[in-house]
């Protein structure tokens, strides 16, 4: 460590040190308290870090930056305190697997599979965004206080821009890097890596957890007698009690010497290692009632379409349940699904949620603007779930349970707006995740819900007991369960109690009491409809309201209108989808009617509105004159007419760009806030024309320099961190776009004539091969400045009809920026 920073440190910048973690040859990690967020913090600093090893700090965390999930213990910031870098991360309590196995030898099987699972969870979050781990080993995953692994220490780690998820892509080292006892033989003989190097590693760790050995043990040898161990020797594993015959080979696959014959994935391995697992033998005690949720939440992760579904709906609830979530970070995620983005714009133009008729609209962040946050978030939550269940095996069961759910939720936003009680869109969700439990029963355990409903027609007289009896766990805990594991708050987790009515305390309720009384009197609502004789749904309704009345204070005259309303929006909903409902179905709901599935699966082309008017009145609005003078003639930097796209592609990104055009008017003349319209020009010009990438950059006035604000594309959170510069003038292509106020376009980032023009600083940090920039000027002077690329050179061409959309959603920024004072 430098002379200035000794192991007694009291402070590090802001944060004040507690005490020392660990400590070895190549630094110190501390336990420090972050005063600004009010948090305890770990920070990795290097001892007399030289120029490399700096950068070997900054690399893990750009690698570490770009990842956000439960199994991966993220990276909060970098900085340098005297010469001294430093990497802040979230401090995880608990101790690390290597600790667990040393103290206590082998991991009992149902632990260690629960641990496998989740740590290739992490590992394929990792691979799918490029970066491999490289140094996978015990001491490297820590155990939380809560049981659940983190994957840490990506020091060796390699980011690239491909996906590395299926192990075909190769990387070549110059030395080796990682720990002897787990690197693969392809990489100790030839020094290749890829993602079947991190199954090895994973293989070996999970045969240590089981046995309480290492496969690979160096037995007093040397560090190459070891290494030629691993490439020679045959793999023979320890003996151990949960090494059964299928797990045996199914880790011996993932360890194979040949990667070619290991695993493609590590979501692969994961799906061999559940399915390894016999969980029959543990049927009999998890009944009993040891371990029922986790047992049925096993049988659940065997399903194929379990995990990405999972994995789809945490990463809505990481973005829109926690405290970063923002309408950028809800943006990138939904429009990474086309279908959704497809779903979610035509709902946000039907009748469902645009009743004043208002202009449509072709953006996901207009989508934000008008319905709102917590609107979009329910729309998503919603498609996410239903869209993965509907028209699969139990599809009439299961269609019905989706009605349900959609209905009940629109049944209890209307009782909540009628009503005048708060949070109606909270309260929505609450509603639609009601009866998760048993919709997950319908489709995962079709065999014992057919058994609890044949019960229920026999007399027995409730569901919860009857389902608990079959299943070991009710509905509402298994639904409960997996909520968690999607990491929904606890207010929706609560609401799933079935609390009746003559169980709620009279007199006032607190905000979560009536959510759950709403919540069940919304389901029991719409079970009235979906299920029985449609001539008895009015009687049933009526008896279902008098239960309620008293606890909710609800008139009936005027419940009965709500009831009405609310079918009626959830009729405009299954047409704005595309859903085809089952005939009984829609007979009680009355909707045979309903338009054909083509009608509704109309493309949001279709839905978009060119916006020549209002384009041409812009233009003469701004009078901004535009430049299109060469910088290194005749290199190709500055934005002009490239090849034609080919007829389709150039239509479709002609509405496109021309829908987003629309939106901004739209925004600008219901004034919407000046962010509201800048995200809806950068997803314009994002999809619009397909970049990688898009940023919005603005002056920091006090520091002198451009610094992007938000943007769009992967990784854009580490990227717009790291889009910075300064407004000291030189000779390159940011700084003469700003000056000259020309729009700049770099086809291809290698070209010798245009090398010299790109700065070091965008060149360590970004590596694409071809970017646009758009500046933004008032008053003469740099404000703001628009950034998209693309990965491979040469790979986007811009029509010149194409180049004077762009340029009038430059000249709304200035506008937008004009009147926002």
């Amino acid at each position: 460590m430098g002379d200035s920073l000794e192991a007694n440190v009291k402070n590090i910048d802001r944060f004040e040190v507690r005490k020392i973690l660990g400590e070895g040859g190549q630094g110190i990690v501390y336990l420090a308290h972050d005063p600004k967020l009010k948090r305890e913090v770990a920070i990795k600093t290097l001892t007399a870090a030289t120029g490399d090893e700096m950068e070997i700090l900054l690399h893990e965390a750009r690698a570490v930056g770009a990842l956000q999930h439960p199994c991966i213990v993220p990276v909060f910031e970098a900085g340098d305190f005297y010469g001294t870098p430093y990497l802040v991360f979230e401090y995880v309590t608990g101790e690390t697997l290597d600790a667990l196995i040393k103290r206590s030898g082998a991991i009992p099987t149902d632990d260690a599979l629960r641990i496998a699972a989740q740590v290739l969870d992490g590992l394929a979050h990792a691979h799918k965004h490029g970066v491999l781990h490289r140094d996978i080993k015990p001491a490297n995953i820590m155990l939380g206080s809560d049981g659940t692994p983190r994957i840490m220490d990506f020091g060796a780690a390699s980011r690239n821009h491909v996906s590395w998820l299926d192990g075909a892509h190769v990387g070549i080292d110059e030395d080796l890097i990682g720990t002897p006892a787990y690197m693969a033989p392809e990489y100790i003989e030839k020094k290749v890596y890829s993602a079947r190097t991190d199954i090895f590693a994973a293989g070996l760790v999970f045969c240590e957890m089981l046995t309480g050995e290492r496969v690979f043990k160096a037995n007093g040898g040397s560090v190459d007698q070891l290494l030629l161990k691993i490439v020679n020797d045959p793999i023979v594993l320890p003996t151990g009690p949960g090494l059964n015959e299928k797990i045996v080979a199914c880790l011996l696959k993932a360890m194979d010497k040949d990667p070619e014959e290991r695993y493609e994935s590590v979501v692969e391995m994961k799906e061999a290692l559940l399915q390894a697992f016999d969980p029959e033998s543990h049927k009999a005690a998890a009944i009993e009632g040891r371990g029922t949720v986790e047992f049925l939440l096993r049988r659940i992760k065997l399903k194929k379409e379990f995990p990405a579904m999972s994995e789809s709906i945490s990463n809505v609830n990481n973005i829109i349940f926690s405290d970063t979530g923002s309408v950028t970070t809800l943006t990138n995620a939904v429009l990474k699904d086309f279908a959704l983005t497809n779903k979610i714009i035509k709902l946000a133009n039907s009748t469902y949620y645009n009743q004043s008729g208002r202009g449509n609209i072709s953006t996901i962040s207009g989508a934000v603007y008008r319905l709102g946050f917590d609107t979009i978030r329910n729309i998503v939550l919603g498609l996410l779930l239903f869209d993965h269940l509907k028209d699969r095996n139990q599809a009439q069961d299961l269609m019905g349970e989706c009605v349900r759910a959609i209905l009940g939720g629109a049944i209890a936003k209307e009782i909540c707006v009628s009503q005048g009680y708060a949070n109606p869109e909270e309260t929505f969700v609450c509603a639609m995740m009601h009866n998760l439990g048993r919709m997950l029963s319908i489709y995962y355990f079709p065999e014992e819900t057919r058994e609890i409903r044949k019960l229920l027609e026999l007399g027995a007289s409730d569901e919860e007991q009857t389902s608990k009896r079959v299943l070991g766990a009710s509905y509402t805990e298994l639904g409960q369960g997996v909520a968690k594991s999607w990491g929904f708050p606890q207010k929706i987790i609560g609401s799933m109690e079935k609390n009746r009515p003559q169980n709620a305390p009279r007199g006032r309720h607190n905000p979560d009491e009536t959510t759950r009384l709403i919540a069940c009197l919304a389901s029991d609502l719409s079970a009235t409809v979906v299920e029985g004789d449609p001539e008895e749904q009015k009687k049933r309704s009526a008896e279902t309201l008098e239960k309620y009345r008293d606890r909710l204070k609800l008139n009936p005259k005027e419940a009965e209108g709500m009831f009405a309303r609310s079918l009626e929006k959830f009729k405009e909903y299954t047409v704005a989808v595309g859903w085809k409902l089952d005939q009984s179905i829609a007979n009680r709901l009355g909707m045979l009617e309903n338009p054909s599935e083509e009608t509704a699966d109309v493309e949001i082309t279709q839905v978009m509105q060119a916006g020549n008017l209002q384009t041409q009145d812009i233009e003469k609005t701004m009078r901004v004159e535009f430049h299109t003078t060469a910088l290194v003639p005749p290199a190709p930097a500055v934005l002009s007419a490239p090849p034609t796209p080919q007829p389709e592609q150039a239509r479709v990104r002609k509405d496109v760009l021309s829908g987003g055009i629309q939106d901004i008017t739209n925004a600008m003349v219901e004034g919407s806030s000046l962010n509201d319209i800048l995200r809806i020009i950068i997803e314009t010009i994002y999809t619009g024309i397909g970049f990688d990438h898009v940023i919005f950059a603005l002056r920091t006035p006090r520091r002198a320099t451009m610094t992007g604000r938000f943007g769009l594309g992967e990784n854009i959170d580490s990227m717009v961190g790291q889009f910075q510069f300064s407004l000291d003038f030189v000779p390159d292509v940011f700084h003469v776009a700003l000056q000259k106020n020309i729009d700049v376009f770099i086809t291809d980032t290698g070209d010798p004539k245009i090398v010299t023009r790109i700065p070091d600083w965008y060149r360590k940090t970004f590596s694409a091969g071809a970017f646009l920039l758009f500046p933004i000027i008032l008053k003469d002077k740099p404000f703001g400045m628009i950034y998209g690329d693309s990965a491979r050179p040469n790979s986007i061409t811009i029509h010149e009809d194409e180049i004077k959309l762009l340029r009038t959603l430059r000249n709304q920024a200035v506008l937008a920026v004009r009147q926002s004072g």
